[in-house]
This record gives C-alpha cells, sequence and structure tokens, in this order.
C-alpha cells in the first residue's frame, strides 16, 4: 500500500507539472461499461458487468495520462465477489484520421477484492489487496469536438498480497469520452 501510494504521489506531481508548463491542456472525462472476467485460479468465478470513470490530461500531441477507477462484480456460486481498482494510466495515440483514434494505454493501480461465500454452516468472508500492472488497446471515434464513443481491453496482472495464487483480471468496454 505504501508503495503504491508513493508511485501516485509521484505521477500526480510529474502530471501537474507538465500541466503547467501547458497554458491550456486539453481534459477528457471518460465514463465506460463492460464485461470483466478473471483469469488464473479463479474456478467458479465468471464474467460479468462492471464500470469505471477517468479524467485525462493530454500534454502532447499523442500523449495523455490520467487517473482511473473502476467497480468489477463478478458472478459467482453462492456468494458475491466484486473488486474495486484505483489507477494510474498513459495512453498513446494513433491518430487514423479527424475522427478515428488508436491507442495503446499501460497502467499501475491499486485492487481490493471483497469475496463473500454462503456455506451450509453460515458465510465466509475475505479480502484481499494488490498493486496491479494493466496495458491493452483502445480506440474512439469523434462524434463531434467535444464527444467521442469508444472500446477498450484491458488486461491487468495483480500481485497480491495475502494470496499466492494468480487472479488476474481483464476487460472489454465501451466508453464515452467527453473534452472540456
Amino acid at each position: 500500500m505504501k508503495r503504491t501510494l508513493f508511485f501516485i504521489l509521484v505521477f500526480t506531481v510529474l502530471i501537474a507539472n507538465l500541466v503547467m508548463a501547458k497554458d491550456n491542456p486539453p481534459i477528457m472525462l471518460e465514463g465506460n461499461l463492460g464485461l470483466g472476467g478473471c483469469q488464473g485460479d479463479c474456478s467458479g468465478v465468471d464474467p460479468f458487468l462492471g464500470f469505471g470513470i477517468g479524467g485525462f490530461v493530454e500534454f502532447h500531441k499523442n500523449l495523455s495520462a490520467g487517473l482511473t477507477g473502476r467497480y468489477q462484480k463478478y458472478s459467482i456460486d453462492n456468494g458475491s465477489m466484486y473488486s474495486l481498482m484505483f489507477g494510474l494510466e498513459g495512453r498513446y495515440s494513433f491518430p487514423i484520421n479527424h475522427q478515428l483514434n488508436i491507442y495503446g494505454a499501460a497502467g499501475l493501480g491499486y485492487d481490493m477484492l471483497k469475496t463473500s461465500v454462503d456455506t451450509p454452516y453460515g458465510s465466509a468472508s475475505g479480502d484481499d489487496s494488490a498493486i496491479f500492472i494493466q496495458f491493452g488497446p483502445g480506440m474512439t471515434y469523434n462524434i463531434d469536438k467535444n464527444i467521442s464513443i469508444g472500446g477498450t481491453f484491458r488486461y491487468q496482472i495483480n500481485l497480491w498480497n495475502k494470496s499466492s495464487g494468480t487472479f488476474n483480471d481483464w476487460l472489454l468496454a465501451v466508453s464515452l469520452d467527453y473534452r472540456l
């Protein structure tokens, strides 16, 4: 947790310095809805819907960075499981034309996983947390100068604190972006 907070602080200071160097940097707010699931030691866990938000600053023509948050619920038998993730993400864009943009993204963040399972003897619950590394492609299509729709795929590698197994996340989502 201390390492994550340190990385978030350093990244925030770097972004703030880059933004302050520009007079009026473009800012983008993003909301997404998608199907998320797991890979690794996750038998009995099925993909389910989740949603996320983010705020990005474009500090170079093709380079932007920002803060993201995501709530992901998972479908499991006889219980509930959800994850709350916060991260820093950088994107490098490859504009195809004035409307279509493809990008690659990489991120670093913190994931909190909560599980509750009903048993014949009552319910059992547990939690774990992880630092994660996330990467994947995305695309946006500009509807007008301020609004775009898009899609993204992310793969997240979790470094769990308590668990010795692997439980990595994937996400396939659609997004709506608004540029200020």
